[in-house]
């Protein structure tokens, strides 16, 4: 039988499980028209492309420096940001031989530029990417020093604000100093890294790092934008999180249930078996009446108290208890109704053949 507890437990789990699949359709639905639009778009785009097709060209590599110094065992990235349609196809040389060969160590290669981990002096060289697509082609070439590591260099890493519209040996001392070799000393921070947290439009401008060894002076700059995530790409990302947090809800509370009427069901279970085992009990046991004794006869109930008498040799002797039962016989039929009459005890013995010179004791 179903309780109350138990039926507001599955009405309460039906309405959550509503609740959740509704808010799950109305989300799928605003994604399905965000993603109609983002097609929508994309093909207008790509008609667009195809409209305007052109030749390769660079992205604001006016601002790369052409001479990238590494140090052993150390890591050096060349960018080759180009731009173009239809796709472009990018050719790396070291030295005027395709593809770059290393001596130790191997080559990565991502989409717009190259990566050499664990640099050796053999790394030093001219390296060129040449970008090519049906309307024409360009390269850019880097020069390569690679220096022993025991020269550690004096780094100064400098801000220019968005009024500078490049940074060049003109400007390069006009900016302000974020970060240097001297507050990197901390082994945990590294001076060729500068990290920057929570970007907003107010970090826009150049940030230029500036190596000096000895005489020698070498600066890369770069030019960092800060940009709005587009709303859709937002609602997305809540979009996603909103079905997962849906998704997730809705097994706990189908876990919680599972776990509330397998423990309901134990429990029926436990009931039922005692409840057959009280049955059987019941069955096979049978109900005698015991009527409460009266102390109208101050025989009776004397025999009762001598019998459980603490010192044995003033309890009475069996002979005795018997003639007392046998009146109790004569004056009541009660216990003739329910088939316990007592029957006459033999005749004792005569006391001379005895050998014990005690009487027999009854100890109940």
């Amino acid at each position: 039988m179903v309780n109350n507890r138990t039926l507001f437990t599955i009405l309460l789990t039906v309405l959550a499980v509503i609740f959740g699949l509704f808010k799950l359709w109305c989300l799928i639905t605003q994604l399905k028209t965000m993603t109609l639009e983002d097609d929508t778009s994309d093909v207008l785009a790509i008609n667009q492309t195809e409209i305007n097709s052109t030749a390769p060209k660079f992205k604001d590599l006016d601002y790369v420096d052409r001479v990238m110094v590494g140090y052993e065992r150390n890591t050096i990235k060349l960018k080759c940001e180009a731009e173009g349609n239809p796709l472009l196809n990018i050719t790396w040389y070291k030295d005027g031989v395709t593809p770059p060969q290393r001596q130790w160590g191997v080559i990565i290669y991502t989409q717009r530029a190259i990566i050499l981990h664990n640099l050796t002096m053999e790394d030093s060289g001219t390296y060129k990417c040449k970008v090519i697509n049906e309307n024409g082609f360009i390269d850019f070439t880097y020069k390569v020093e690679v220096q022993k590591a025991d020269q550690k260099p004096y780094i100064e890493w400098l801000y220019h604000n968005t009024s500078f519209k490049n940074v060049n040996d003109t400007n390069l001392n006009d900016g302000i100093i974020i970060k240097d070799s001297n507050s990197s000393s901390n082994e945990s921070i590294i001076a060729e890294l500068l990290k920057l947290i929570d970007v907003t439009h107010l970090n826009e401008g150049w940030y230029t790092c500036k190596a000096i060894l000895k005489n020698n002076t070498v600066y890369a700059s770069v030019y960092l934008k800060a940009i709005n995530i587009p709303k859709n790409k937002v609602f997305k990302l809540k979009v996603y999180h909103s079905i997962t947090m849906v998704i997730s809800y809705e097994l706990i509370i189908l876990a919680c249930v599972i776990m509330i009427l397998h423990r309901q069901k134990k429990k029926k279970e436990l009931m039922a078996r005692q409840s057959d085992g009280n049955e059987r009990i019941t069955q096979w046991t049978k109900k005698i009446v015991i009527e409460k004794l009266k102390k109208t006869d101050v025989n009776e109930y004397s025999i009762m108290q001598n019998c459980w008498n603490d010192n044995p040799n003033n309890r009475p002797k069996f002979n005795e208890v018997m003639k007392i039962f046998n009146k109790i016989v004569s004056k009541t039929a009660y216990l003739d109704s329910v088939g316990l009459r007592i029957p006459q005890p033999p005749t004792p013995p005569p006391v001379n053949k005895i050998h014990s010179t005690q009487q027999p004791e009854l100890n109940l």
